[in-house]
């Protein structure tokens, strides 16, 4: 859902950071995470232990973004708050109904 909700703020307009464009984000392919969890499923070996699934190419929020806005065709502004705004944003989403 918070997935969701960045490509709706970017649809209505913003593309919004808070401090992080340049820290980058561990993503998997829904197919991907399929295969491996029925290949960790049938596999004796995998009793017991656990996984971190993501891309072989990390990837950062900008380029996350930026790749969001080109399928898009929207031009939304960009706005680039300290990353301290994160935690009462986080709040005030919440208390909204977010």
């Amino acid at each position: 859902t918070e997935f969701l909700k960045l490509f709706e703020l970017i649809a209505s307009g913003w593309n919004l950071f808070y401090g992080n464009e340049r820290r980058v984000v561990s993503l998997v392919y829904v197919d991907d995470c399929v295969e491996a969890t029925i290949a960790s499923a049938l596999s004796p070996a995998a009793v017991g232990k656990g996984y971190f699934l993501s891309d072989d190419v990390p990837i950062s929020w900008d380029e996350l973004q930026t790749k969001i806005i080109e399928v898009s065709g929207r031009r939304p502004r960009r706005v680039s708050l300290p990353g301290f705004f994160l935690a009462p944003a986080a709040v005030m989403g919440e208390l909204g109904g977010g």
